[in-house]
């Protein structure tokens, strides 16, 4: 490919135009909406190397030396065309642009030894993704191909049998056959994409898809943008989160559309309080929100969570909408949050805040208004703060909204207005502070509100 032609959106063959404003110099906005880099330093075809886009030729060194290549040089672009492109994992280097032309599939094959599992919790090692950049600055990934994990070959049946021993409390067994594996981190597998301590990074338009466990992966990143991207993995894939944002600043989501088998979009900053910085100034904007979890703060929040917005998303057929999790193990400060303009089909449960993650979370119906113990404040303990959440429209619900904190914690600052819910059951709420102002919720079963211990939202038309 020439200098020339790499100056064109690789998705519509339109040549560049003004700046994004992504924070990323080396990337431009084409007329069609494609952020594409326009680098000095070598492009270079997968191709051109002698790779085969052949379904099976199992191009991993080759893709490698491409890239490698490009960071030697400082900086460089590394083009898969069309065709089905196997490879193992990769690494990127700063200044390196990767971009999957249309037709081009770059699909992970667990024929290659070098892929090992990541875990949560644990630092990033070489090899835990099919494509992973580490401690650098100034990548891209773009362009109208896929990136194809095949994560059903690399074991969504055995993590599913695995989750199913979970839940049926053999903590034992998998604990002897993981060693050192937290449980809530599940059968371990590899990731699809990670950027781990990355500063400045452009995802656009490119769909990620079928991941052997978390799909889309952002450790300690900032000034982050995905823009156009679609990610998507079937709902019984266990594990298989959409996008995954943890101790990251100044990240955007805009414009992308998730359906996943867990959290389709999820904020968090650590199970453990290790001095990873808090995740804050997180934008998700204009986004279609599909089968999976929905978006979700949470619930590894052990290092506090900054200011989330949510704007315009639509949600449809997701298990919750928009879900606040912590727990008195892995709370720290979590907010503020705002949320404007959220329309939802068919989610079960559009609005849930609580501090009892894993535990007793409030949503089972008559049990909502027991008296929970009050325990000491501890370093872990959430404190949740500062919701404020406008202009929700949600039909088809099974129960309207969850607001459940703790007798030691009490969530406050809840701003509730401009709710039209049609639900099962109504809103519940306890150890919360705030105020509900002109919320239409129609129930099927109940009371539209249900008002638990140390309930104090200030209800007003």
């Amino acid at each position: 490919m020439s200098t020339q032609e790499q100056q064109k959106c690789p998705a519509c063959g339109t040549s560049a135009g003004s700046s994004c404003g992504a924070g990323t110099a080396s990337v431009t906005r084409t007329s069609c909406g494609a952020a594409l880099p326009l680098r000095q330093g070598p492009v270079i075809s997968l191709a051109d190397l002698g790779g085969k886009g052949d379904g099976s030729f199992l191009n991993t060194a080759l893709l490698q030396q491409a890239l490698d290549q490009c960071g030697q040089a400082g900086g460089g672009t590394v083009v898969i065309p069309a065709g089905t492109w196997c490879s193992g994992p990769v690494m990127m280097s700063s200044h390196t642009t990767l971009i999957l032309e249309e037709g081009a599939i770059l699909r992970g094959d667990a024929r290659d030894p070098l892929f090992v599992p990541a875990y949560i919790g644990a630092p990033a090692q070489a090899h835990e993704a099919l494509i992973m950049a580490h401690e650098c600055e100034d990548i891209v990934i773009a362009g109208a191909g896929v990136i194809d994990g095949n994560g059903a070959t690399f074991g969504w049946a055995e993590a599913e049998e695995w989750r199913g021993q979970l839940r049926a409390g053999n903590e034992a067994a998998f604990l002897e056959r993981f060693p050192g594996v937290k449980t809530a981190n599940g059968m371990p597998r590899p990731w699809l994409v990670e950027l781990s301590h990355v500063h400045k990074a452009v995802l656009q338009g490119v769909t990620i898809k079928d991941s052997p466990m978390w799909t889309l992966v952002l450790r300690q990143c900032n000034d982050v943008l995905l823009e156009g991207v679609t990610v998507s993995a079937p709902l019984d894939a266990p594990n298989t989160d959409g996008i995954d944002i943890i101790a990251c600043d100044q990240v955007v989501v805009r414009h992308c559309d998730i359906s996943t088998g867990d959290d389709n979009i999820a904020v968090k900053s650590g199970l453990n309080q290790d001095g990873s910085p808090a995740s804050r100034n997180i934008t998700i904007a204009d986004c279609i929100i599909r089968s999976g979890h929905g978006l979700s703060i949470g619930s590894e929040t052990a290092n506090g969570i900054g200011a989330v917005t949510v704007d315009r998303v639509r949600f449809l057929e997701t298990e919750n909408g928009i879900r606040i999790k912590s727990a008195r193990d892995r709370g720290n400060q979590i907010g503020p949050l705002i949320v404007h303009d959220a329309t939802m089909t068919d989610v079960a449960t559009p609005i849930f805040i609580t501090c009892s993650y894993g535990g007793q979370s409030g949503a089972l119906g008559q049990s909502f208004t027991t008296t929970l113990d009050e325990e000491p404040v501890t370093a872990t303990t959430p404190f949740i703060h500062d919701i404020e959440i406008v202009g929700v429209k949600a039909t088809g619900a099974q129960l309207a909204t969850v607001v459940s904190g703790l007798p030691e914690s009490l969530i406050k600052g809840v701003q509730l207005s401009d709710l039209d819910i049609e639900s099962k059951v109504g809103l519940l709420g306890r150890y919360c502070e705030g105020s509900i102002i002109n919320a239409k919720i129609k129930v099927a079963e109940g009371e539209p509100i249900v008002r638990g211990p140390e309930y104090h939202l200030r209800e007003a038309r």
